[in-house]
């Protein structure tokens, strides 16, 4: 729960005051509750709308890969992260910032080893398959009875003239079908907002909380532009860069699960080198207002740089204007 006192910073003193929001904290914190609750549900929807055919066939493992980032996130951040996660931001008001960022890092890349790993093998699964595609034999078809091959045989017989003929359309057009939709759909950077809603409910608890206790300017803008602004945005690219580096280290190179595992360990190893900005952002607002504008400033460059690249519709319609 968040019962906790709130920070008011005055830097021309250079002091540090303490102002309660209880009331506001306790409705926010029930309020935080639903959103949660709220999340849960649109996850067991979108998983039953892949039942109902009414999500693309190509955008199953965007959504298998997403539920699995979301699950993490509800069932580690607001309870085991929580402490961690406030040890922040107190730290940072004292500047010793060190020790609890690099605790708060390390207890984040272990327990994002399981949705790493998830990730990774719904990429591979989704090469294997297109892998299966290219050497597809109707011919070699198994069913349970025998009577149900048969059916399925004469029925493509029919349809398409003769097995041959079915076999190469699986192996040929269709294939390609499936590979011209899967390379011109992206992951989506809606996906990757919702993905980060549940730690945005902690920050904007965190502001509301300021804004209540009367906090200055120089406090709650930090949050505002530093927190809010540049981490999110920073977040949404990131996540990009982690699905892109998944889908280019899917598949093992070694044979023994364990060394898959560590394979995993070297995605998560590498999305970790890219919160560098994070790092930056984060010590950019706690140094001052201005960096916290900066920081805000330089993360909606980065993301507009994503959003172009992950849509080449767009790109070419900014280099005609």
């Amino acid at each position: 729960m968040w019962y906790v006192s709130t920070k008011r910073m005055h830097c021309s003193k250079n002091e540090v005051s303490t102002g309660l929001a209880g009331s506001w904290l306790c409705r926010a914190s029930c309020a935080s509750c639903g959103a949660r609750l709220t999340y849960r549900a649109y996850g067991a929807c979108l998983k039953l709308r892949h039942f109902a055919g009414q999500i693309p066939r190509e955008s199953w493992s965007f959504s298998r890969c997403l539920l699995s980032v979301m699950l993490w996130r509800i069932g580690w951040e607001p309870s085991c992260f929580q402490a961690c996660f406030f040890s922040v931001f107190i730290s940072g008001a004292t500047r010793a910032v060190r020790f609890p960022f690099l605790v708060f890092g390390a207890v984040c890349a272990l327990g994002f080893l399981p949705a790493a790993h998830y990730v990774r093998k719904s990429f591979r699964e989704q090469e294997e398959m297109f892998r299966s595609l290219s050497e597809f034999d109707v011919s070699e078809l198994s069913c349970f009875s025998d009577f149900d091959k048969r059916f399925i045989l004469s029925a493509v017989i029919q349809w398409y003239g003769s097995l041959e003929d079915f076999s190469l359309l699986v192996r040929g057009p269709l294939k390609e079908e499936l590979l011209h939709a899967l390379q011109q759909s992206r992951w989506p950077l809606g996906y990757c907002v919702l993905s980060i809603t549940p730690f945005l409910s902690v920050q904007l608890e965190w502001l509301a909380g300021l804004l209540s206790a009367g906090a200055h300017f120089d406090a709650w803008g930090r949050i505002f532009f530093g927190q809010i602004l540049a981490t999110n945005m920073l977040v949404v690219c990131e996540s990009q860069a982690f699905f892109w580096l998944a889908r280019r280290l899917s598949q093992p190179r070694f044979a023994h699960p364990v060394l898959d595992f560590g394979q995993t360990v070297l995605v998560v190893a590498l999305f970790v080198c890219t919160l560098l900005p994070l790092v930056v952002v984060f010590r950019a607002y706690q140094t001052s207002l201005v960096g916290g504008i900066l920081g805000a400033l330089v993360a909606a460059v980065i993301l507009w740089v994503t959003v172009l690249r992950g849509h080449p519709g767009l790109r070419c319609r900014v280099h005609e204007v």
